[in-house]
């Protein structure tokens, strides 16, 4: 059975096959044309928001209201092209996570691997309430701000707005609810693309985790033979040695698959990394000087959401590439804890062969430039808060 259509990976699937990304279509066709119907629906965003800027914009502060939310949606756009043009890759990724399920099925490794991807499929439902809830509020403050003042009572006439400052060179009072219908299905569209991409790159590197673990455990049981008191020259003691030989081949193999694995799904996602790091802090920094210049209700209903969610998703990259460094550590230790001095001499050398190769640990980068772990998520945290407070600082000069 695909691993894909197991309940683990099976939301997963789904999302990337209602946005066009999942590159094993039963149709070629319906795929280009639900990946175009993705790419508009983003659009539909974009655009108004750039006409906006181009007619109206006359401040810093006319800037930054529209950065937040025009800064996630080329986000999501990027993602989806990003992720598009590594259609290739992304196939062989797959096919390569299908393969190890095949090869583990049988075995009683499988125990591992189920306990890691568990751990995505809950991620994955996790990730689709917290985002959809966010973005949920974020788009119905146009609906909900209004009734709130019904229900309290207050005395106060707010004009009709949509969720973001856009230019749709209509007469917004005349159409505004059809305006903000289709400024929904755009944030439906863009939700569900990130979600798909964010939740399927967690998914893979928890089932890279989990090989790892494998691995791990696999070292440190792999000799099961002791060292004989005596030289047994006879067929049954060369078969054991053997065994011992097979098994750690087996542990070299695997680590060479973990490897490739690791720089597969790096190369497949390089540009998704770079765009969530780079426009990432942008749409963060922005979403905080809204919040923090105007300090109202309103402002903390739009931009907060966007904050919350964009903070929460670097946090989650950092933590997954630090996940990567933690258990590809643990290979040498498993390696040294294992009965290794009780083998043979073939055995040994293929012992060193693995500890070489693994003495430095497994990281994901961006571009080489920046290692994605909790280190890095500290260092992008305080860069932020100095941006912001630059970015405050010429808005106050520009009032």
């Amino acid at each position: 059975m695909d691993a894909f259509d197991t309940r683990y990976f099976r939301i997963n699937k789904l999302l990337l096959s209602y946005i066009g990304l999942w590159p094993i279509q039963s149709s070629s066709n319906k795929n280009i044309i639900l990946y175009i119907c993705t790419i508009l629906g983003i659009l539909i965003l974009i655009l108004p928001q750039i006409a906006y800027l181009f007619k109206h914009a006359t401040s810093v502060a006319n800037y930054y209201d529209v950065l937040p939310t025009l800064t996630g949606a080329i986000i999501c756009l990027i993602k989806a092209i990003g992720l598009f043009s590594k259609s290739n890759k992304f196939r062989m990724l797959i096919q390569h996570m299908q393969y190890d399920w095949r090869l583990l099925a049988n075995h009683e490794n499988i125990r591992i691997l189920t306990e890691y991807v568990e751990r995505s499929r809950m991620f994955t439902m996790a990730y689709l309430i917290f985002v959809g809830t966010g973005a949920s509020t974020f788009v119905t403050a146009p609906i909900t701000v209004p009734i709130l003042d019904i229900v309290l009572a207050s005395n106060v006439t707010r004009p009709k707005k949509l969720p973001h400052s856009s230019e749709f060179f209509l007469d917004l009072e005349k159409y505004y609810y059809i305006l903000l219908v289709i400024t929904w299905i755009g944030y439906f569209v863009s939700c569900t693309t990130v979600i798909a991409v964010d939740t399927i790159y967690f998914a893979m590197l928890q089932h890279s985790c989990g090989m790892l673990a494998i691995l791990s455990h696999r070292l440190e049981n792999c000799i099961t033979y002791n060292k004989p008191k005596y030289i047994d020259r006879s067929p049954i003691s060369n078969n054991k040695w053997d065994k011992d030989v097979q098994n750690i081949i087996q542990c070299v193999q695997l680590q060479i698959r973990i490897e490739r694995l690791i720089q597969l799904i790096e190369s497949t996602f390089a540009i998704c990394l770079i765009i969530d790091i780079g426009l990432g802090v942008l749409l963060q920094c922005s979403a905080c000087v809204m919040i923090v210049t105007h300090m109202n209700a309103m402002e903390m209903i739009k931009n907060g959401p966007l904050l919350l969610i964009q903070i929460f998703r670097i946090l989650f990259n950092s933590w997954i590439g630090q996940e990567i460094i933690d258990h590809s550590s643990q290979i040498p230790v498993a390696a040294y804890n294992g009965m290794w001095y009780q083998t043979s001499l073939e055995a040994k050398k293929m012992f060193l062969f693995l500890l070489m190769k693994c003495q430095k640990p497994y990281r994901l980068t961006m571009a080489k430039l920046y290692v994605i772990s909790l280190e890095g998520y500290s260092m992008i945290m305080k860069t932020s808060v100095s941006y912001v407070t630059l970015m405050v600082s010429l808005n106050s000069d520009d009032i």
